[in-house]
């Protein structure tokens, strides 16, 4: 269960987009590269926010049991005249699957080739692409060195039911956010435990509920705690239904995360008013076969964000597309989507109507 949701999920983003989202044969070796540019107007604001990006991607499996996933994505963002452009962090995990491929143990790197030390204005577009409802394809830039490690373990209760357990740790580095940094910044270690199901509803329908509980450490600065990100639950559900000339995937989210602690003068404490409110989100895809070559694809989104004790933080965001994909050869298959958004970025008196549109176009090399 965890190597095909493991693979499914870490990619979805952007796979959502074409035909490799439905399937991911372990034993594939594929490199993918993408171009993606979104673009978002908000109510009363001159410019939009936007970014260019650049993802490329790797799967490559050596064995069955051995598996080196590779993510990069450059990017260029702009707001008005103020702009963000550069590298990201490079991201590396390798799997090794044994017991019959019922454990996994996976060993990952963040290598940080992302762009830091950002001036005043790269900093305020930072901000901007932070803004969780907009889901843009590179929020963040550079966050350091990290080393990730992780364990899963499934088991057959009976030949359509598999349940999952898994637990990993990451080591976060320290590195200067911007260039006024005096000192690093060092973000908290984080821990995860997993629990997850497959239900193989019938020979072509699969359902997945996955639930993840995320642990924090404190973030320091010249080694004293000084701030705490709350603890964060995560509840995926997803449903795959894989017929003749139809793939339907549907990948269902609820996050919510704790109080936030700050640090007082003398040790942190929680926040009076939690600034963490709930997210759900609902992403569909959709693909027909017109001919061996040809595909037509659809794409639903929905994200719904609660506000927070503050009254602050809510989202409200709809979008609808398509695109098509297409084999080249065997082995090489283009695609090419496009996505538009309505909605608003917080509620009441100071809500704010948006618009915004996504296109990709990506080509996928099965090696």
């Amino acid at each position: 269960m965890k190597q095909l949701l493991g693979v499914v999920w870490l990619f979805l983003p952007t796979l959502l987009f074409s035909q490799m989202g439905a399937t991911f044969p372990q034993n594939q070796r594929l490199v993918r590269g993408t171009i993606v540019y979104q673009s978002f107007n908000v109510e009363d604001v001159d410019d939009p926010i936007s970014e260019f990006s650049f993802p490329i991607q790797v799967n490559w499996s050596f064995t069955p049991e051995i598996n080196l996933q590779i993510l990069h994505t450059p990017a260029s963002s702009q707001f008005g005249e103020y702009k963000l452009a550069g590298m990201s962090d490079t991201y590396l995990k390798g799997n090794y699957l044994f017991l019959d491929q019922k454990a996994l143990v996976g060993v990952g790197l963040g290598l940080p080739t992302g762009l830091t030390q950002l001036n005043d204005k790269e900093f305020y577009v930072s901000q901007l692409l932070a803004t969780n409802a907009l889901r843009f394809q590179l929020p963040v830039f550079g966050q350091g060195f990290t080393a990730n490690f992780g364990v899963a373990y499934a088991h057959p209760v009976n030949p359509k039911v598999v349940f999952g357990v898994g637990f990993n740790y990451i080591v976060r580095g320290s590195y200067k956010p911007v260039k006024e940094s005096i000192d690093d910044y060092n973000p908290g270690d984080q821990i995860g435990f997993n629990l997850g199901t497959d239900i193989l509803i019938s020979e072509d329908k699969k359902l997945f509920i996955d639930g993840l509980y995320h642990i924090y450490l404190p973030d320091k600065i010249r080694g004293r705690e000084a701030f705490g990100s709350g603890d964060k639950v995560v509840i995926n559900i997803g449903f795959l239904m894989n017929m003749d000339y139809i793939t339907i995937l549907v990948d269902a989210s609820f996050r919510q995360k704790g109080k936030n602690e700050l640090w007082t003068g003398t040790k942190l404490e929680p926040e009076e008013k939690s600034t963490n409110g709930p997210q759900a989100e609902l992403d569909g895809y959709l693909r027909y076969a017109v001919n061996q070559q040809l595909g037509a694809l659809g794409f639903l989104s929905v994200r719904a964000h609660g506000e927070n004790e503050l009254r602050y933080g809510d989202a409200a965001i709809f979008g609808i597309g398509g695109g098509i994909d297409f084999a080249f050869t065997p082995l090489i298959i283009g695609d090419l989507g496009i996505k538009a958004y309505v909605g608003r970025l917080g509620g009441g008196s100071a809500a704010k109507s948006i618009n915004g549109f996504e296109v990709l176009t990506g080509c996928s090399f099965n090696l």
